[in-house]
């Protein structure tokens, strides 16, 4: 009876946890993928540094791109820290 209601509790917490950890999953696909764009950026304005033509928008998505990741960064610090705190 006991290892009946493990396995139905096991099963319940699994159903629950799976889209959070898929939406986790997505998150982090999201945060290399814009790492990536991002040092692909930097490497082509580095390589055309003698150039005085830079594609108008490009440092401002660039900036945006740092505060978004900035932005996931302090969450994961948030929550950390709020963990933390209500253990006391």
């Amino acid at each position: 009876m006991e290892d009946e209601n493990r396995t139905e509790l096991n099963t319940s917490t699994f159903e629950t946890l799976r889209p959070v950890v898929a939406w986790l999953g997505e998150l982090m696909d999201f945060q290399a993928i814009c790492v990536k764009e991002f040092c692909s950026n930097v490497a082509q304005l580095a390589a055309a540094k003698g150039s005085k033509l830079v594609p108008e928008g490009l440092y401002t998505a660039l900036i945006k791109m740092i505060d978004v990741l900035q932005k996931m960064d302090n969450l994961k610090d948030m929550k950390a820290c709020l963990q933390n705190d209500f253990t006391r």
